[in-house]
């Protein structure tokens, strides 16, 4: 079953600041959640309801709403930034 995809506008200002040789990348992996939504290798953040994908040294948290079967994007970025400000 399909889940609808939402990117807050947080993640649309992480996505503008990523170099675009990894765009595309991301981008594949964003809309492979509307399919799988926990992919092998996702991880659930501690103290959280959110989760996490790894794309290289990128970072993709998104929420999961079961229910209402959508997606939210809620933070992109570099590995060594992308949980600081959660």
């Amino acid at each position: 079953m399909s889940y609808s995809i939402i990117i807050s506008p947080r993640a649309r200002r992480d996505l503008k600041s990523i170099p675009p040789n990894f765009i595309e990348e991301i981008d594949l992996k964003i809309k492979s959640l509307s399919t799988v939504q926990r992919p092998h290798r996702c991880e659930k953040i501690k103290g959280d309801d959110l989760f996490r994908v790894r794309d290289g040294d990128y970072r993709i948290v998104y929420h999961i709403d079961d229910k209402a079967r959508t997606i939210t994007v809620v933070h992109v970025g570099h590995r060594r930034e992308v949980y600081k400000n959660l």
